[in-house]
């Protein structure tokens, strides 16, 4: 570890991410070669293969994302860009190679061996390497010089985030805002340093290495004055908008005539991964069932003695884009109260038969939602499907809620996970699971859905489901 600090030390996180580049070339490259020394003999053919081989990792690895910046990248995003764009390799590999050997059939055992070696290593060096980077940042190795400027309120947020991150490896050297600078002394971890002419004269004779800001109408001060400012220096500037929430994607979006917009909702998902996503879901839920089915028939006796009324309790819920499809779950109410007016369920809800308590508790009444998993209705991972009549009423009261509704509900999602379940009594609390949500949409893999799935599991008794 003393070695690789001091290299962390000298080198620049560009030149770190550019011996990543070389790194991946040379290894891949060496390991096709050991593979396959013995089949490939002709010079020619192995140093086309060589330079093809560095082309489609130069090319395909950087636009899968591979190489951005140590302190930004979500490891989970960046897990599944290496196997997709490692994936994308491999086949216009393997495919330029049949049309050049025929004999694929006998070197498919070589292939595999080699395409999963590589996948291994590009794990292991890329997801290890930005967790011992961002280790060591958090311990202040290499941190970044930072200023902000904005309001007390967004001043209070952006030391939270950067006093939470310590991985990002931010340094706050001067905050600046319109505040009078008596207001803030003595209450603030960070230096209050005073208003636009203090910013100036402070950028001018101190070294800095990122700008951060915010602005609203609210602001005395333009947002034109501020760009004039900060673009009459070299530094890296980044806007902090105070309108945004989690589940914001703030994508910028090229209109023509060198004209930017933001898109701030709304992630594009191809074809291949809903694909696969539908096959996960399709697969794993034929297993659960066919594995629960013993349960599924213990459950449903222990219903009919326990209270009168049917097995199943089906209700309208919102789907995909907002389409109405009818949800299974095993009744936990009285039958008498299963209907009318929709009342979320409460501590101690008179409703709730004595068996319902136990099957929310566990949350073994949303089990029958694998049929509608089966039927394309409902993924293993995604949203909770809402009643239609809470999304009438929350659509109106929190920005972007119906935003959710893009991604396919389901039976455990991000917001479960992180304890946002349960009866939603205060607002904030369904602002909270529409921001989880919303943060799952633009930052879904397959591989946070397997996680989900297995923190879901590993906690799946709850105290908040009454």
């Amino acid at each position: 570890m003393l070695n690789f600090k001091q290299i962390f030390k000298y080198l620049s996180e560009k030149e770190l991410i550019d011996a990543n580049i070389y790194f991946d070339q040379i290894f891949i490259s060496t390991f096709f070669f050991l593979i396959f020394r013995d089949s490939i003999l002709n010079f020619k053919i192995i140093t086309f293969y060589f330079l093809l081989l560095i082309c489609l990792i130069n090319f395909l690895f950087t636009r899968f994302g591979f190489y951005s910046s140590y302190r930004y990248k979500s490891l989970y995003n960046l897990a599944n860009k290496i196997f997709t764009g490692w994936s994308a390799t491999f086949s216009i590999f393997i495919t330029t190679y049949l049309f050049i050997n025929q004999n694929y059939l006998f070197e498919s055992l070589k292939f595999i061996s080699w395409y999963c070696i590589s996948l291994l290593y590009l794990f292991l060096v890329h997801l290890i390497l930005r967790k011992i980077i961002r280790g060591l940042q958090a311990k202040g190795f290499k941190n970044k010089k930072v200023i902000y400027y904005g309001k007390e309120k967004d001043i209070k947020n952006f030391e939270l985030i950067i006093k939470k991150n310590k991985w990002l490896g931010h340094e706050i050297i001067g905050i600046f805002g319109e505040e009078n600078i008596n207001k803030f002394k003595d209450k603030k971890q960070s230096p209050y340093l005073g208003g636009l002419n203090q910013l100036k004269i402070f950028i001018e004779n101190n070294t800095i290495d990122e700008i951060y800001f915010s602005h609203d109408s609210s602001y005395k001060v333009s947002i034109e004055e501020l760009l004039d400012i900060f673009g009459n220096t070299s530094l890296h500037v980044i806007y902090i908008p105070s309108w945004t929430s989690g589940g914001m994607v703030l994508k910028p979006v090229e209109l023509g005539d060198d004209k930017l917009a933001l898109e701030i909702w709304g992630v594009e998902r191809s074809y291949v991964n809903i694909f696969k996503k539908r096959l996960f879901d399709y697969i794993l839920a034929q297993i659960f069932l066919i594995i629960l089915s013993p349960i599924f028939i213990i459950i449903g006796i222990c219903i009919k003695l326990n209270s009168k009324g049917p097995i199943f309790f089906k209700q309208y819920r919102s789907g995909l884009n907002g389409k109405k499809f009818l949800i299974y779950k095993f009744r936990t109410m009285y039958i008498n109260d299963c209907g009318g007016k929709l009342i979320q369920a409460k501590i101690n809800d008179k409703r709730v038969t004595s068996l319902g308590r136990f099957l929310r508790k566990w949350s073994l009444d949303e089990l029958p939602q694998l049929i509608n998993v089966l039927k394309g209705e409902m993924s293993l991972v995604g949203p909770r499907p809402h009643a239609v009549e809470h999304n009438q009423i929350y659509r109106k009261m929190i920005r972007g809620y119906m935003q959710r509704h893009a991604s396919i509900p389901g039976l455990t999602g991000l917001a479960q996970i992180q304890g946002l379940r349960g009866e939603t009594s205060d607002i904030s609390k369904m602002e909270a699971r529409i921001n989880a949500d919303l943060k799952y949409r633009s930052q879904w893999s397959i591989f946070l859905d397997i996680k989900i799935l297995i923190k879901t599991i590993i906690n799946i008794k709850s105290s908040a489901a009454f």
